[in-house]
């Protein structure tokens, strides 16, 4: 099914094992998409960090967009398009995981008939994650009041995510578009427990109290067996 910005789960993984030394503009091209779009204006340029922050706690589209445009180089140096080599670099990692139901069109999770996965997919793809990078997620649960740029320009963040500070809570994103309705995931941690565990949420229509339920279920039962 369509998974929105979930996507943005990938793009950030390939800014994270290719983008350590990069610096991301924020393109004219990258501004055209379609919103949610950063505050910063076209010519921004950002380090690692910041647009790790702004794709992943804001979800901003523009910034996908940018990280594809200039990573796709580190990919394949003899394309026109780095883009589309980022993209391609997408559905290679995928097929790398055994994510075999994913097929990926972009690096937002904008609609598109061709751009795809399932939440068996997606739990393998934030599995990996947190096994290679162990700090992946904790901007996510813990967001930074503001980003600045390279040139000292700072805006202030918004969380796309409302179970941000929730108990237990260690990371999480969002997803929301026409097609695909409401998509969630999170990354959850309870006392006791030896693993963290992950909900993986598509085609919600309410994402958020989903999730609640979920979290709330899960503690109730856990705390019920725990007791006996």
């Amino acid at each position: 099914v369509p998974i929105a910005s979930i996507t943005k789960i990938m793009t950030g993984l390939l800014l994270e094992e290719r983008g350590s030394d990069a610096a991301i503009w924020l393109t004219p091209e990258a501004k055209k998409t379609k919103p949610k779009l950063s505050a910063f204006p076209a010519g921004t340029i950002l380090d690692k960090d910041a647009a790790a922050t702004l794709l992943l706690v804001e979800s901003d589209n523009d910034v996908a967009e940018s990280i594809a445009q200039a990573l796709g180089v580190f990919f394949d140096a003899r394309v026109s398009f780095p883009r589309e080599s980022f993209i391609k670099a997408m559905n290679k990692k995928a097929t790398a995981l055994g994510m075999y139901d994913t097929h990926f069109e972009n690096p937002t999770g904008l609609d598109s008939s061709e751009h795809y996965s399932t939440a068996s997919d997606i739990f393998r793809l934030v599995r990996y994650v947190s096994q290679k990078y162990s700090d992946f997620w904790d901007r996510t649960a813990n967001p930074p009041k503001s980003v600045t740029s390279l040139s000292g320009a700072k805006i202030n963040l918004a969380s796309s995510n409302l179970l941000v500070g929730h108990p237990g809570l260690v990371g999480g994103k969002t997803g929301l578009t026409d097609e695909a309705l409401g998509a969630l995931v999170l990354k959850y941690r309870m006392e006791y427990f030896p693993e963290d565990l992950v909900i993986v949420i598509l085609r919600s229509p309410d994402r958020f109290r989903d999730g609640e339920t979920f979290l709330r279920e899960i503690e109730r039962a856990f705390k019920k067996n725990i007791s006996r």
